[in-house]
Formats: structure tokens, sequence, C-alpha cells
């Protein structure tokens, strides 16, 4: 049973949300590395998962990656469309069955995940002409998992409720504000000022992150990879022989200018002796 304290955003999220997730785990969904993302053949496979920080990030990576190329795709076929809103839908669940059986977070966390994640994935579908004439504004996938159609405002009310205890819901916290900085806007994308209001909370945001991940005074300890050995540099060339040749060279140069001067002076010389005879 959750305490007092416990992470309630909920308040329009029906029970039968729970029991869906619930029953997602005993249908034992693949994971999210096992349920590609479309093979339309204008998005390649994401296979981004790793040690990631934030487990919760990590999970999400694949969907995220995919939310970013959506962005920069401007026709998409209607049957890709299809197929991709079916993959999503199975990528999902199998992001909220991971979760549940890692037992890693709360049910109402996984919830408010993967509220958030729907709401950040269809609104970079809805913004895209080829997603809005689609069966996606019908079918979105917020309306598929939580019976509800617009989580614009609800996302930053989760948001909110977060604050209420940052080390908690921290992992939470920072995927949302992953959202905001990779362009999600929700309520903010109607308003005059929304684009004010939203970067003004992504800095309050960025301020947490620099306290929770203190920058460290200094980047690497500047003599950790030097070694210290008893070695000197050879020359490939022998000094003697360096000194040696420059001083052929010098005497080679005073031997041409003194043979030059020689030459010029009994030019010169000459020249005298044949004015005077004159």
């Amino acid at each position: 049973m959750m305490d007092g304290n416990s992470l309630n955003v909920n308040d329009n999220i029906e029970n039968k949300d729970a029991a869906f997730f619930d029953s997602k785990q005993g249908q034992g969904g693949a994971s999210p590395d096992n349920a590609p993302l479309p093979s339309h053949r204008s998005f390649p496979d994401f296979p981004l998962r790793g040690d990631h920080v934030n487990p919760l990030a990590d999970v999400c990576g694949t969907l995220i990656a995919l939310v970013l190329h959506l962005r920069d795709v401007e026709v998409y076929e209607e049957e890709g469309v299809a197929a991709l809103h079916k993959q999503v839908t199975e990528s999902i669940s199998a992001v909220s069955t991971e979760l549940h059986e890692a037992a890693a977070y709360e049910p109402a966390i996984i919830l408010s995940c993967t509220y958030c994640l729907c709401t950040f994935i269809d609104e970079a579908v809805l913004d895209k002409e080829w997603g809005r004439n689609s069966l996606w504004a019908k079918d979105s996938q917020l309306s598929l998992f939580h019976g509800e159609t617009y989580g614009g405002e609800k996302f930053y009310h989760i948001l909110d409720k977060l604050q209420t205890d940052t080390e908690r819901y921290w992992d939470l916290i920072v995927l949302l504000y992953l959202f905001l900085c990779l362009g999600y806007r929700g309520q903010y994308g109607s308003d005059p000022n929304g684009e004010r209001l939203r970067e003004k909370l992504i800095r309050k945001l960025c301020a947490q992150m620099q306290q929770h991940y203190p920058e460290p005074t200094q980047l690497n300890d500047p003599t950790r990879y030097i070694v210290d050995r008893d070695f000197k540099v050879e020359t490939l060339i022998p000094t003697w022989l360096i000194y040696g040749i420059t001083a052929i060279t010098l005497w080679l140069v005073y031997q041409y200018f003194d043979n030059a001067l020689d030459t010029s002076t009994h030019h010169i010389i000459e020249q005298i002796q044949t004015f005077q005879s004159r």
C-alpha cells in the first residue's frame, strides 16, 4: 500500500488503466528490444539500449529515438502509418511489461511514465499532416493506454507532483526533463507565451540536475596517465656527423665567396692598369 506521500497523478486516470498494465504483465509481452520499430523503408531500426544511468530513459530510448526521427518526416504512406501505430503500441506495452517485471518502481511511477511517453509520441505524430489525417487522430496512444485524448496539461501536472519528493521520483523527473529538452510542448504549444514558460521550466529543472549531478572541480588528474620511465629519445643521426656536415658546408661557402672576391679583384686591377697605360 502506498503511503500518504505517494505519487498521486491519476486523478483522471481510472483504475482500469492499472488493471490494463497488470493484464499486460500476465501476457508475458516481449521486451522493447524484441519488439522492433517499423520496418517501413523510411525508418531504420533503433537498437538503442545500453547501460544508461537512468533505467526509465534506457527502456524508453528506442521510442525516444523514433520521435526524433519522425520530426524530420513530412510524407508517410497511410499503410505505413498503420504499421507504425501498431508497432509503437506494442513497444509501449513492452516498456510497461519490462518495468513491471523488473519491480524497481512503484506502479504509479510506471503508469505516469507510460502516460507521459504516450503524450510525447502522440504530439510528434499529430504535429504532422500525415499523422492528423491517419488513424492516429482517432486512436492515439494516450487513448489506447489511458482512455484520454489530450495529455498536454496533465504532463505538467505530473511533473509538478513529482517535485513533492524529488529523491523518490528522480528517474521520472529526469525522463520528463528529457522530453521537454527534446521539444515536447503540451499545453504550452497553444499558449502565446508558451515557449517562454517552457524554457523557464527547463532552466529550473536544469538547475535541479546540476545540484543532483554536481560538476567535478577537476575533470581529470593531469598526472594520471604519465608513465615514470628513465629513458631518453635517441636521435637517428649521430651528433658528430651533424657537426661535420655543418663545418664542411661552411668551408665550401667560404671558398665560393673567396674565389668570387679574388676574381672580382683581379678584374678591377686589370681595368686600372689598362686605364693608366693610355
